[in-house]
C-alpha cells in the first residue's frame, strides 16, 4: 500500500462515500483495496496530473474542473474541497470551500473529536502522521497518510513533495494566474494564502504542531514548529516565567511585564536584518509565553563550527594558521549586514547588549539580529545599566559598570569577528577573568585582522561605530534612510566618513605567507576584506587611538595622518602598486565568489 509519491489514501466508510468511489468518472484515481479485494479506493499522489495544476486534488461538481466528481445536492454547486502543498513547507493542506462549509477533519477513531478547521479561510494542516476521517458532506473517508518508517523515507517524502512544487506552471503560483481559473471561490481563497501571516490579532492564538527541536539556551527553548492553520514554520521560543533578581523581579506579573516591554520593543523596529516576532501568547498567569520567529538555517556559530569541522585551529597553540578561504567569504556577506542592523538600532537609542554568533542568525546568504530579551532603550539620565551581557563578548565597560553605549555592541561584534578568524575554544571563558582574556582578544585580532583591532579598544569613545565601520569596508552597501532621532554620541571614530575614500579599495596579492613558530607557512587565500591595505585600514581607527600594549608609534596611525601623506604624494595611486588589485567592493565580491566558485 505504500506506492512511491503517494501521499495519502481515501477508503470509503458509509454508503455515500463507496458510490463516490465506485463512480466510472473517478477510475482514474481508483485503486483495489489491499486489504479487502473486492473494495476499492482512492490514491491521491504527487504523480497525478489534476486539473488545476497547483493541486493533489480537487473534489466538487463540476467535471471540467473537479478530478474527483461528487454528485447529488449534499454537495457544493462548484467546488467542495481540495489539498494542496505549502509552497514553502510542503506541509499538506485541506481547504474547504462549499458554501454550507461541510467539509470536517476529525482524529480516526475518536468520536468526539472536534474539527480541525478552526477559522476562515476554512482551511487545516492534515498531519501525516496520523490517521484521519474526512467528512464531504454526507460522505466519510478514513483518511490513512503514506507513512514514514525512518529518515531515509522521510527524506524521499520530502524530495517528492518538494518535486511537485517545483513542477507547478508559474502561472498557478501567483493570485492573478488563479483568477483565470473556473472557480471564483478557488480563485478568493488562493487570494488568502499569497500573504505570509506576519501579524496576528491579540488574543488569536496559533494552534501548532512540533516538528523539531532546533536548540535551548539561557532564555528558553526553541523548537520548530508548524501552524496547524496556515501550514507556515515558526520557531518557537518558550519562556518559562522564573525570578529575574538583576532585574528585581520577583514574581510572575512582574517577568510578563518586562517581558512584553522587550516585545514591544523588538517589534517598534522594522528592519531586514533584524529577525521579527510574528506573533506570542500565553499571557494569562501560569502559562508559558510562547513567542513565534521565522525558521532560519542556523546561527553563525553553527555555520563557524561547520567550516571548522575538517580541520581544526587553535588560539593559542601550534595549529593556529589562519583562517580558512570560506570564513573570509563568510565575513565578507554577513558583516555589512549585520552592521546595518546595528546602525539602525543604534539610531534609534536602543543597545542589544548580547551580540555573539549564537544570535546571529543566516538563510542562505540573508543575516539577521535575534534575541533581544536584554536590550534596553538607551536611558540618557542614567549612566550605568544591569550587567546582563554575556561575560565572554561584554565589554571591558561591563564589567567597570560604567556607562553603557551602543559601543558595546561594537566590541562583542569585534568577538565574534574574532572567532570566525580562529578558534577561541582555549581562552579563559570566567568571569573573573575578563582583563586577561580582553588583552588576549586584542593581540589575537592584531595578529589576524588589524583593521578591526579598534572594535576591541579599552574605552567605548575609541571605537568606531556601525555606520562608520560599515562606509569604510563596505561604502555600497546601500543604507538606511536618515532617522529622525538623534544617534546616541560617539568617540571621534564617528566622524570618519566624509574622509573615507570610496571609490575604490585595495586589495592585496592573493598569495600570503605566515609565520608560525619560525616556519613559513604558504597559504592560498581569496582576497577578502581583511586584506585591504592601510587607507581602508587606517580610516576607522579614531583621533589619537593607540593600539594596547604597541610599542611602534608607526602603528598609531591616525586618519589626520594619512591625508597629510596625500597631501605630500598626490601621484601616489594603489592601483599601480605590485601585487594590488583596485576594485570597487561590488567587483570585488563578484571576483571572490567566481574564484570560490572555480576552486569548488
Amino acid at each position: 500500500m505504500e506506492e512511491p509519491k503517494t501521499v495519502f489514501w481515501l477508503r470509503p466508510v458509509n454508503d455515500e462515500a463507496i458510490a463516490i468511489v465506485r463512480d466510472d468518472a473517478n477510475r482514474d484515481r481508483r485503486r483495489p483495496d489491499p486489504e479487502n479485494g473486492s473494495a476499492h479506493i482512492f490514491r491521491i499522489g504527487t504523480d497525478q496530473t489534476a486539473k488545476i495544476p497547483s493541486r493533489l486534488v480537487t473534489f466538487g461538481r463540476l467535471p471540467f474542473n473537479s478530478d474527483i466528481l461528487l454528485r447529488g445536492n449534499t454537495y457544493a454547486n462548484t467546488d467542495q474541497c481540495y489539498f494542496d502543498l505549502h509552497p514553502t513547507t510542503g506541509e499538506l493542506l485541506l481547504h474547504d470551500i462549499s458554501k454550507n462549509e461541510n467539509t470536517k477533519l476529525v482524529d480516526f477513531g475518536e468520536t468526539q473529536s472536534s474539527n480541525q478547521i478552526l477559522r476562515r479561510p476554512r482551511q487545516c494542516v492534515v498531519q501525516l502522521e496520523s490517521d484521519w476521517i474526512l467528512n464531504i458532506g454526507g460522505a466519510k473517508f478514513h483518511l490513512r497518510p503514506r507513512k514514514a518508517g525512518n529518515d531515509k523515507t522521510k527524506a524521499a517524502l520530502a524530495a517528492e513533495r518538494h518535486a511537485f512544487l517545483q513542477q507547478i506552471p508559474e502561472e498557478y503560483r501567483t493570485f492573478e494566474g488563479m483568477q483565470s481559473g473556473p472557480s471564483v471561490a478557488t480563485a478568493k481563497s488562493y487570494n488568502l494564502r499569497k500573504v505570509h501571516p506576519k501579524a496576528r490579532k491579540r488574543g488569536e492564538e496559533i494552534q501548532w504542531a512540533f516538528r523539531r527541536s532546533l536548540g535551548a539556551g539561557a532564555q528558553g527553548q526553541v523548537d520548530r514548529v508548524v501552524d496547524l492553520h496556515t501550514g507556515e514554520h515558526y520557531a518557537r521560543k518558550v519562556l518559562q516565567w522564573r525570578p529575574l533578581h538583576e532585574w528585581n523581579i520577583f514574581t510572575e506579573s512582574a517577568f510578563k511585564e518586562k517581558l512584553m516591554k522587550e516585545i514591544d520593543l523588538v517589534e517598534t523596529v522594522d528592519h531586514d536584518h533584524i529577525v521579527p516576532y510574528f506573533h506570542h501568547q500565553g499571557w494569562q498567569m501560569g502559562c508559558a509565553v510562547e513567542i513565534f520567529m521565522p525558521v532560519y538555517d542556523g546561527s553563525l556559530s553553527s555555520r563557524i563550527r561547520q567550516l571548522r569541522s575538517a580541520r581544526q585551529y587553535s588560539a593559542t597553540g601550534a595549529g593556529d594558521i589562519g583562517p580558512p578561504d570560506p570564513m573570509r567569504v563568510l565575513l565578507g556577506s554577513m558583516l555589512p549586514q549585520i552592521l546595518a542592523a546595528l546602525e539602525y538600532i543604534h539610531s534609534r537609542n536602543i543597545i542589544h547588549r548580547d551580540i555573539k554568533p549564537a544570535n546571529i542568525l543566516f538563510s542562505r546568504d540573508h543575516w539577521a539580529v535575534t534575541d533581544f530579551g536584554i536590550s534596553k532603550m538607551i536611558d540618557m539620565s542614567s549612566p550605568t545599566a544591569t550587567r546582563t551581557a554575556t561575560p565572554f563578548y561584554a565589554a571591558p565597560e561591563i564589567y567597570h559598570g560604567g556607562e553603557q553605549t551602543p559601543m558595546v555592541d561594537i566590541y562583542g561584534l569585534g568577538v565574534c569577528i574574532l572567532e570566525c578568524l580562529v578558534s577561541l575554544e582555549g581562552v579563559e571563558s570566567r568571569e573573573a577573568h575578563w582583563l586577561p582574556r580582553h588583552r588576549q582578544f586584542q593581540q589575537l585580532m592584531r595578529q589576524h585582522a588589524p583593521h578591526f583591532e579598534c572594535m576591541l579598544a579599552d574605552t567605548a569613545a575609541e571605537r568606531p561605530t556601525a555606520r562608520a565601520l560599515r562606509d569604510a569596508f563596505f561604502p555600497v552597501y546601500p543604507a538606511f534612510p536618515a532617522s529622525p532621532v538623534s544617534p546616541v554620541p560617539a568617540g571621534p571614530a564617528a566622524h570618519t566618513r566624509s574622509r573615507t575614500r570610496q571609490a575604490t579599495v585595495t586589495l592585496r596579492s592573493v598569495d600570503a605567507s605566515q609565520h608560525d613558530h619560525g616556519t613559513v607557512v604558504s597559504v592560498a587565500m581569496l582576497p577578502s576584506v581583511m586584506d585591504w591595505t592601510r587607507s581602508l585600514a587606517a580610516v576607522i581607527l579614531p583621533q589619537g587611538y593607540t593600539r594596547p600594549g604597541s610599542q611602534d608609534s608607526q602603528r598609531d596611525v591616525t586618519m589626520q595622518s594619512i591625508l597629510e601623506q596625500d597631501a605630500q604624494h598626490p601621484e601616489w595611486d594603489q592601483s599601480t602598486q605590485p601585487d594590488s588589485v583596485a576594485l570597487s567592493w561590488t567587483k570585488w565580491w563578484a571576483w571572490t565568489t567566481t574564484k570560490a566558485r572555480a576552486r569548488a
